[in-house]
């Protein structure tokens, strides 16, 4: 089995978990959802990991249990994983193009309904071929959506760049979540200093086999 079929079915498992089908909890749904029974940190709506298999918008405003990770984007432009700041605006501009479809099918407006649209998956068939810089490129394009949150995953546990760039440290992540059961992928989740997105890194790639 995969990484990313994993953490699906992680994602799928932690979600039946924590959706409670009292009536207790049905009183203290907002929004439409219900409650999780696990103590709340603050009165607002917090972003978590299960939002990725809802077929609706995460809640807004969402309150980090942890400080934001500062993106650094004069550091990501050094390391070739923006561009310079005379080209960024095109670089913007190409990427709503590329994202308009991608929005259609999360909206169910494409003209051939897509099964998990949410989820967008970034590969290749080779290394070089630029996943890095798409999938983070794309995810500040998401981003900018006013009615959505974005969680960038790092599921490369052979050369996690996305995780080498951003965090620029070790820290646990998506392999360490599917390696222990005490770790749920709300756990690794890390909220950044660009509203709106968060991020699962890769982990630690020696639980892999676990």
């Amino acid at each position: 089995m995969s990484i990313i079929e994993r953490a699906a079915d992680k994602l799928k498992e932690e979600s039946t978990s924590q959706r409670p089908d009292t009536p207790e909890a049905e009183r203290s749904a907002e929004g439409g959802r219900i409650a999780s029974s696990s103590p709340v940190r603050s009165s607002a709506p917090k972003m978590t990991a299960e939002h990725l298999l809802d077929d609706k918008p995460a809640p807004r405003d969402r309150q980090p249990a942890q400080a934001p990770l500062h993106i650094d984007l004069g550091y990501l432009q050094e390391v070739g994983m923006v561009p310079p700041e005379s080209a960024r605006e095109c670089l913007e501009n190409e990427y709503r193009y590329v994202k308009r479809p991608l929005l259609a099918n999360i909206n169910g407006r494409s003209a051939v309904q897509v099964e998990s649209g949410r989820v967008i998956l970034v590969t290749s068939a080779q290394q070089g071929d630029g996943k890095t810089y798409t999938a983070f490129n794309l995810a500040r394009s998401f981003a900018q959506e006013p009615d959505w949150e974005v969680v960038l995953i790092d599921g490369d546990n052979i050369r996690p760049m996305l995780s080498r760039h951003l965090c620029r440290e070790d820290r646990p992540g998506l392999i360490d979540a599917l390696g222990e059961s005490s770790l749920t992928l709300d756990d690794v989740l890390i909220p950044t200093d660009i509203r709106h997105l968060s991020v699962i890194p890769s982990g630690q790639r020696d639980l892999l086999a676990t």
